[in-house]
Parts: structure tokens; sequence; C-alpha cells
């Protein structure tokens, strides 16, 4: 009888000195890495906005992003201040749509009463954020995490385990996904209006110069051999073809499909910078979104040259017909030679949707974008019923597997930028 008293009690101490040991390790796989990440404040105040491009909901934006030093003082209240220095006498709540943010409020609401309401609507976005991030981090497969609002501010505490590519989880937790899939405008639509946008850009230098970010911009510096003068005299001809190579074949003839042109890397800014000067963009469609594509073009062997696509904006909202609110699953696959691609099912709203816009344009593509990058632009060849779709885009699976992963649990609310990384001394390893 005492035997099995001794073993019994050296069993239980067994158990519960090996329980100790597992939550002691437990614990400090939890605590290995914390990342501290942001949610834009500011994105969200231009959300609510009746006017984003207002000059006092600019300036003020633009005022208290210069002076947010401390992290620990919420934006909002910083905005305020900025906005009350600069606009003592204009009340803040006639630049918002008060029904987008709080019932109570009227079109007499004071400073203080608007911004308490705008505090509290940030504050809803960041428990929002961090409900999605906790499902990308789960389904990533990291099940050991903590999450939680670091009080007082737009900053959400992530502690994790340790993992073999942080780089990965950042990936993850960074990407916006927001989805969207957009009619597109021809090549042919858009190539007379490109013409037109040279003609001034070659006028606007010879009265002067252009400036963007701060650099002059000088066409002949985008000549790939300046001692040529048959190309430099070209560059100074058409100073917009001379960084943006239009789609055109070898016989100059405009090549069909939704991509406009074509930019090295490091001259897209340039492009889009070219493209949204005043003087320029009523010389362009009211209704044209431009966005690069997300990967290199498949032909270009140097991996460094990247498409224009011309989208086509049919609301007041500048949104797509169809968004990754209709998702119900994403799913990545393989497809026969081995290239990655991610399935789409979406509700019965979406698919209705899918069907009218497959419908309204066979023949034409349909441009997929993630985060305003370009994924793919299939063409329609038929009305597609069902609700299902694909995204392609040069993926690989593991790209793919996380593409699917935060599709499905939906977009965040606003951009969100990672300000520390913090990998903690796993005290197993020092002993």
């Amino acid at each position: 009888m005492k035997k099995n008293i001794i073993i019994f009690i050296s069993l239980i101490l067994g158990l519960t000195i090996l329980g100790a040991a597992c939550n002691l390790f437990h614990k400090n796989q939890e605590l290995e890495v914390s990342i501290t990440a942001e949610l834009s404040a500011s994105h969200i105040i231009n959300l609510l906005a009746k006017d984003n491009t207002h000059p006092l909901l600019v300036n003020a934006i633009t005022k208290a992003n210069q002076n947010k030093k401390e992290p620990t003082e919420p934006y909002i209240e910083i905005f305020g201040k900025a906005f009350e220095n600069t606009n003592p006498d204009i009340p803040l709540v006639k630049l918002f749509n008060i029904d987008k943010i709080d019932e109570s409020l009227t079109n007499n609401s004071s400073n203080e009463e608007t911004l308490n309401a705008l505090h509290k609507e940030i504050d809803k976005r960041v428990i929002e954020t961090i409900t999605i991030l906790k499902k990308r981090i789960n389904r990533f497969g990291i099940r050991n995490n903590k999450f939680e609002q670091i009080e007082n501010t737009e900053r959400v505490l992530i502690e994790i385990p340790k993992v073999e590519n942080i780089e990965r989880v950042k990936h993850l937790i960074q990407t916006r996904a927001v989805l969207g899939f957009w009619e597109t405008y021809d090549n042919q639509e858009i190539f007379q209006s490109l013409e037109e946008v040279n003609e001034k850009i070659k006028t606007l230098l010879a009265n002067g110069k252009i400036e963007l970010n701060g650099k002059e911009f000088q066409p002949t510096d985008y000549v790939l051999d300046t001692t040529t003068m048959v190309e430099t005299e070209w560059a100074q001809k058409y100073p917009l073809f001379a960084v943006l190579t239009p789609r055109v074949n070898q016989q100059g003839q405009i090549v069909p499909g939704p991509c406009i042109g074509n930019a090295f890397e490091r001259d897209t800014s340039t492009v889009t910078g070219l493209l949204r000067l005043p003087e320029v963009t009523n010389l362009l469609p009211n209704n044209l979104k431009l966005a690069w594509t997300v990967k290199p073009a498949p032909w270009d062997a140097t991996n460094s040259i990247y498409e224009l696509i011309a989208l086509k904006v049919n609301n007041k909202d500048n949104t797509p017909p169809l968004d990754g609110t209709y998702i119900t699953k994403a799913s990545p696959e393989e497809g026969s030679q081995g290239n990655a691609y991610i399935t789409i099912t979406k509700n019965k709203e979406g698919a209705k949707i899918w069907q009218r816009l497959t419908a309204d344009n066979i023949g034409r593509s349909i441009a997929i974008t993630l985060d305003n990058k370009v994924y793919s632009y299939p063409l329609v060849n038929a009305e597609i019923k069902g609700g299902r779709s694909s995204i392609s885009g040069d993926f690989n699976m593991q790209e793919a597997s996380d593409l699917a992963n935060v599709l499905q649990a939906h977009p965040l609310p606003a951009p969100i930028s990672i300000v520390d990384v913090n990998t903690k001394n796993d005290s197993l390893d020092e002993n």
C-alpha cells in the first residue's frame, strides 16, 4: 500500500514539474517577439470627412503629422490643436459627415464634442484591426499570441513566439488587403490623351521647369545613351514617353488592352507625378484611375519593368464595383504548370455583381487589384456565373497562401505601419 502511495505521489510530482516546465517554455515562447504596429489615424479622419481635399482639413492633418512626436499622445488631440490654432472661428464639425461618426452630433456641435466622437471612432477601428490581425496570425499557424491596444494611442502591441521568417509575419500584418475588381479602359481609348499630355509637358518645360518631389524633371535624364543626339532630341520632343514607354508594337500600332505604357521601377514615381500635374489632369478622362502592376511584366527578362494599367471608375466614391467584402472563401491553388493562384468564392450578392460585371465586359479586361496594385487583368470571354474567380500574378505557393489568408480575414480599416520589432532573450537558450 505504501509503495503504491509513494508511486502515486511521485507521479503527481513528476506531472507537476513537467507541467511547470511546459508552462515556462510556453510563456517564453509567447513573449519572444513583440511587434508594435500603428494604425493611420489621419487616413480614418480623411475617410470620415465630407471632402478630404478641403484646404482646412489638409492643413490641419499636415501640421498634426509634423507635430506628432510622442507616441503616447492620441493623434486626435494633436489634430485638434493643429486645427484650432489655424482655424479658430470655424466649427470642426462642418468638415465631417456626422452620420458616419456619431448620431448625437449636430451641425452646432462644439470642437470638443466632435473630437471626442472622432476619438471613439478611431478606437473602434483599432479594435477592428486587432480582430482582423488576430485572425491572420491564427491562420498563419501562430496560435500562442497576444494582442492589445496600447492605452491612449492608435498603436497595437503584438506578442508572438519566435518565428523563422519575421519578414513574412510583418508583411502579413502590414498588408491592408483592399481587393478590387475594376472595369478598364482600352489603350486605344487613352492613347490620344497621353499624346496631349506629352504636348502639355513639353510646353511647361519650354516655359520654365517641372519639379517632382523636390527634383527638377529633365527628360534627357532618362535617355540611355546621352551621346546620341537623335535620342536626346527625341526625349525633348516626347518628354512623357521618354520615361513612360507607350504600349505600341514595332510597327507603331497601338497594342489593345488596358496597359497604356511601361516604365522602369525606379521611374514609376516620376510617371505618376507627371500624370498628376494640375496642368495635365484635365486632359485625361475624369473617371480614369491609374495603377501599376505589383510585379514586373512577364515578358521582361530584367525583372525591372512595370506596366501602367488604366482602370475605369464609375461612381463618385472612387471605389470598384466589386470588392473584398463579398468574399466568403479564398484558397491557394497550384496550377498544372506549377504556378500558384488564389481561388475566390463570393456570397450571393457578390456572385450577382460578378455575373453582371463579366456580362457587361465581354471582350474587355477586368483588372484585379490589391492595395492599389494590379495583380492581373484577364480578358473576359463570356459571362461568368456562380461567383467564383481567381487571382493570378506569378505567385509561389507561399505567396498565394499568405494572400489567401489576408483576403479571408477581410481588409484592415486603414493602413498600418510597424514602428518597432523587439526580439526578447530566450532564457532557455541562455542556460
